[in-house]
Formats: structure tokens, C-alpha cells, sequence
């Protein structure tokens, strides 16, 4: 990789970045549900640019999973804000992403996901199981 393409590469990743920072900025504004149709559209176009700058940093390191298709799908899942300022007080503060990865990966491995209480009854407790070793 030449000290271009590395310097191009440093450029997407941290647009990557940023957009994350953004995502996770309105969600909190989701929370308050203090979000405008603008502010669901830019929600929206983040996530648009979310997936582009990953398809692009995944090429540019040469890297085939995941495919375009999963981190679409991956995406995909991240609730709209609307759904967002919905949940009631003190419900599930997460965006949805993390076990919908998890999901994908035990998937592919075929493994299990199995969901429960949490330590000492709080929150959700999430066990993964594979019959075999992970290639």
C-alpha cells in the first residue's frame, strides 16, 4: 500500500468514525424524543455513509467478510429514532447493533444464541455456543 492509499485509508476510517460518534448522538437525541424529521433523515443518511465508508475500508485492506450484503443487513437492523423515543423509561439503552453482529457471526459458525436473565436477574444475559471449534 503506498503512503496514498494509507493516507486515504487513515481519511475513511476516521469518517467512519465520526459518522458513529453522530449515530450514537442521535440516538441519544431519539431518547429524549426531542428529534425532528431533519434530524431522522440525517439519522438516516449516517447510516448510508456508515456502510459506504465500511464497503470502502474493507476493500482497501482486502478484506471479503463481511460481505457487502451482511454489513447491509447488519445496518439494516439499527432501529429509526422514531422507534427509539418509543421505548419507555429505563428500557433497553442499546442501539440493537452488537447482538444483531454477535447473531451474524454465531450464524456463520453455526452456532446458538441463547437469551436469559441477566446476573442477579438484571438486564439480558446472552450465551453463545458453537458445536465445535471456531475455524
Amino acid at each position: 500500500m503506498t503512503a496514498k492509499e494509507l493516507n486515504q485509508l487513515v481519511a475513511h476510517i476516521e469518517t467512519h468514525i465520526e459518522c458513529w460518534k453522530q449515530f450514537n448522538h442521535f440516538l441519544d437525541v431519539a431518547r429524549t424524543k426531542k428529534f425532528s424529521p431533519p434530524d431522522e433523515n440525517h439519522f438516516l443518511e449516517i447510516k448510508s455513509i456508515i456502510v459506504q465508508e465500511l464497503e470502502t475500508i474493507f476493500a482497501a485492506v482486502e478484506i471479503a467478510s463481511p460481505s457487502r450484503e451482511e454489513i447491509h443487513a447488519l445496518i439494516g437492523n439499527a432501529p429509526s429514532l422514531r422507534h427509539v423515543s418509543e421505548l419507555a423509561e429505563g428500557a433497553a439503552r442499546g442501539s440493537g447493533l452488537g447482538l444483531a453482529i454477535v447473531k451474524r457471526i454465531v450464524e456463520r459458525h453455526h452456532g446458538r444464541i441463547t437469551l436469559g436473565a441477566g446476573v442477579d436477574g438484571q438486564g439480558l444475559g446472552v450465551i453463545v455456543s458453537f458445536a465445535g471449534p471456531i475455524p
